[in-house]
């Protein structure tokens, strides 16, 4: 259960990657088997460099590794009689979306008959009462779906797996209004800022940008070389803060002068992170996030877990900043706290969008 180690012991991984995989000689069989555990560490990284092999056709060396994935609807026994199961219609749609999926992914016209569907639903609302993530861990359908959720202990797993359902990660259009960014500048040297758009109540974030070891100058440059027309920079709390420094100036005063003209706001510090979390889940409900331009934020939303207590062999309420997904989710918290104080709104007033007057076909 390498994806498992990954999850929870990053450094036990490392060893493993580093000291006991280059151990194997190339005349012998490496098998690494394991039920997906979110889409970061070494595992998950093995799998979609095989996959990538697999869909170019590549020939493969003695120390490349061949891509395996047996889904569920291929194993015969899982059946059950279809007329002892109700299923609904939200559930026969699923079903339709992994054949049409799996025609798309892995080339192959597949049935799910009712039979095989009763056993899904069965297993679901028995095993994992109803949880549809447990189900595309444990017995996904298509190799993406094993790594659509993350495991317990993740901050927004079934948040995500509610966004996935409703389209909300989808082709995000870049409207002509201005567009509000939400920072989050870590003490590890990294920065994540999201790019968003309120239109009629829904939050549509259009692209997203992280990287580490870098001045507040690249990523002002950044911003530009983009060419959005900007409204508000929402900046975490201790962007007010002065720095220790020859200078001694705040990150918001050293921002205003590489980007004179443009304005900021501060969000204000919660006193626990929890609160924060809760509503990020309330305010996701109504999110968007294009599909592309934010694949790296949806990563870090998705790998966004809790510290594991080993000794306790439990979950903490404090965030695991070893996978580097706490910038990108700390960023997206920012937006939904300012939108839980109304300042999106009050920051936003003066940008309403307005459709034009439909022309008169008389003139």
């Amino acid at each position: 259960e390498f994806g498992k180690i990954c999850a929870k012991s990053p450094d036990k991984a490392q060893e493993v990657v580093t000291g006991s995989i280059p151990a194997v000689p190339t005349n012998g069989i490496l098998v690494i088997e394991s039920t997906a555990e979110g889409r970061e560490g070494e595992f998950f990284k093995m799998v979609q460099i095989a996959e990538a092999n697999h869909a170019s056709r590549k020939k493969l060396t003695p120390r490349d590794y061949r891509m395996h994935f047996y889904a569920w609807w291929q194993e015969p026994k899982y059946r059950l009689d279809s007329r002892t199961i109700e299923l609904t219609r939200e559930e026969h749609e699923y079903f339709d979306l992994v054949e049409a999926t799996v025609m798309r992914d892995m080339g192959e016209r597949i049935t799910i008959d009712p039979d095989q569907r009763a056993w899904y639903v069965a297993t679901k609302r028995a095993d994992f009462s109803g949880a549809e993530e447990k189900m595309w861990q444990e017995y996904p359908s298509f190799p993406a779906e094993a790594f659509q959720i993350s495991t317990e202990g993740n901050w927004y797993a079934k948040d995500m797996a509610t966004l996935r359902k409703r389209n909300g990660i989808t082709k995000v259009l870049i409207l002509d209004m201005p567009i509000n960014t939400f920072w989050d500048i870590g003490r590890s040297d990294g920065c994540a800022i999201w790019f968003h758009q309120e239109l009629h109540g829904e939050d549509r974030f259009i692209d997203y940008y992280e990287a580490h070891n870098e001045d507040l100058r690249h990523y002002v440059k950044e911003m530009r070389d983009r060419g959005y027309l900007f409204g508000t920079h929402f900046l975490p709390h201790d962007a007010e803060h002065k720095r220790l420094s020859d200078f001694n100036r705040s990150t918001l005063e050293m921002l205003q002068d590489l980007m004179p003209g443009e304005q900021f706001a501060i969000v204000p510090r919660i006193t626990e992170l929890v609160t924060g979390v809760q509503q990020t889940r309330k305010h996701m409900k109504t999110a968007y996030l294009d599909e592309t331009r934010c694949a790296k934020g949806i990563q870090r939303l998705e790998g966004y877990r809790k510290k594991f207590n080993r000794a306790e062999n439990r979950f903490t309420n404090e965030p695991d900043k070893s996978n580097g997904c706490s910038e990108g989710a700390d960023a997206f918290r920012q937006w939904a706290q300012a939108k839980e104080l109304g300042m999106l709104s009050s920051a936003t007033m003066n940008y309403q969008y307005q459709e034009a007057e439909p022309t008169d076909w008389r003139l």
